[in-house]
C-alpha cells in the first residue's frame, strides 16, 4: 500500500491511504541506515486488518525543512 506520513509519535508513524489512517512503525533499516521518515513523505507500507503495520519504503522527498535546535534563547538578544 502507499500512503502519506501525517503524524509521529514516540515511535509511532500514522499514514493515511485512501482515507484510512494505518498506525505504522519503521523497520530497523531504516534506523541503521540514518533514514529517518518524516511527516509528510510518502510511504510504502505493510498493513494488517487491525490497522497496524510496517513502512517498507520512503518515497524520494522533493523539498524538507530542518530546524536548528536552540536553547538558551534570552541570551541571544
Amino acid at each position: 500500500m502507499q500512503g502519506q506520513i501525517i503524524k509521529a509519535l514516540a515511535g509511532f508513524y500514522y499514514v493515511e491511504s485512501d482515507g484510512k489512517v494505518y498506525q505504522t512503525r519503521a523497520r530497523g533499516n531504516f534506523r541503521k541506515k540514518g533514514h529517518t521518515p518524516y511527516v509528510g513523505d510518502w510511504v510504502d507500507f505493510s498493513a494488517e486488518e487491525n490497522s497496524e503495520g510496517y513502512i517498507l519504503q520512503i518515497h524520494e522527498r522533493k523539498n524538507s525543512l530542518v530546524r536548528p535546535l536552540l536553547s538558551i534563547l534570552t541570551k541571544l538578544w
